[in-house]
């Protein structure tokens, strides 16, 4: 290296120490933080799914919590709605503090009536699904599609693999289908027509059947929440 280069890399190599002086310790928005907290609290509850979505714009920041069952994401709905502008935060028109937020959230989720909502949304992981065996498309819809009922245990595994990326075998009850041009049996029938099941907010696709199933019909196929496609 020449010597008025190494000069300048001389200089530099230390650079570090004065970055590290001159970067500024950016303080967490109270606001932001305490709806954050909030929404950890309710996503602990078992049995519910509760997330906050942050939207901007050039003159405000929306804050939305959205909340469902853990399982269904087809039934999650909003929650509350904040809005922060360069006036204040406001919730429901009406301006906040940090310490006045924290005291509306708390009589808020303490009541009777919250109390009985949140029962409500964690009762429906408990129901069966209705779902559909589909022939192509998610949104196109054929008479040959078929209402299949999916138990609560079976959407929680359906749910669970979304979340961890995880394709492996599912076994899914269906005794009878519609018939289909060719006379193939319930299996073959569905190797042939059925290419997607959407269920609880979830798609599964390219499927593959399980010939060596019996009267049960199983089949394995990537998981994908629908809001991802």
């Amino acid at each position: 290296m020449p010597d008025w280069t190494q000069q300048i890399a001389s200089s530099l190599a230390d650079i570090d120490e004065d970055v590290a002086v001159k970067v500024e310790t950016v303080e967490p928005d109270p606001f932001q933080a305490t709806l954050e907290e909030f929404v950890g609290e309710l996503d602990a509850v078992p049995g519910m799914t509760v997330f906050l979505s942050r939207e901007v714009s050039a003159k405000s920041i929306r804050y939305v919590i959205i909340a469902g069952p853990e399982t269904r994401r087809d039934r999650a709905s909003l929650l509350f709605t904040f809005v922060q502008t360069q006036e204040g935060f406001f919730w429901e028109g009406r301006r906040q503090t940090p310490e006045q937020l924290k005291k509306e959230l708390v009589e808020v989720a303490t009541s009777a009536g919250f109390r009985d909502a949140v029962a409500e949304l964690i009762a429906i992981t408990r129901t069966p699904v209705r779902a559909w065996l589909k022939r192509g498309m998610r949104y196109v819809s054929s008479g040959e599609d078929v209402m299949v009922e999916i138990p609560p245990e079976l959407q929680r595994t359906i749910a669970e693999r979304a979340e961890a990326g995880d394709d492996g075998w599912v076994g899914l009850e269906v005794r009878e289908l519609p018939p289909v041009g060719g006379g193939h049996g319930f299996r073959e029938q569905a190797a042939h027509t059925y290419q997607l099941i959407e269920s609880g907010g979830y798609l599964i696709g390219n499927l593959a059947y399980d010939g060596r199933s019996g009267a049960l019909l199983r089949f394995r196929g990537r998981v994908t929440p629908v809001s991802e496609l």
